[in-house]
């Protein structure tokens, strides 16, 4: 197993995540089902990457750096 994200290879620091839901995680007290994947495989190509910690905390902080609104932000 290797990170998709950089390629590190340290299988203590990997997690598959499911790129569609950025909350999800896969295994063990996941809320994302394998029989669901294990019955389609192409599905399981198509929405699952294998992450490292660090590639994984970029990718759900994210979203969260988008631009602030255009305005003002304090009236008087």
């Amino acid at each position: 197993p290797v990170c998709s994200g950089c390629g590190f290879r340290d299988q203590r620091a990997l997690t598959i995540r499911d790129i569609r839901r950025p909350s999800a995680r896969l295994g063990r007290g996941g809320s994302i089902s394998w029989g669901r994947y294990a019955s389609d495989p192409a599905l399981a190509a198509r929405d699952l990457r294998v992450l490292c910690l660090n590639c994984d905390a970029i990718r759900e902080a994210a979203p969260a750096r988008e631009a602030p609104p255009k305005g003002r932000r304090f009236p008087r």
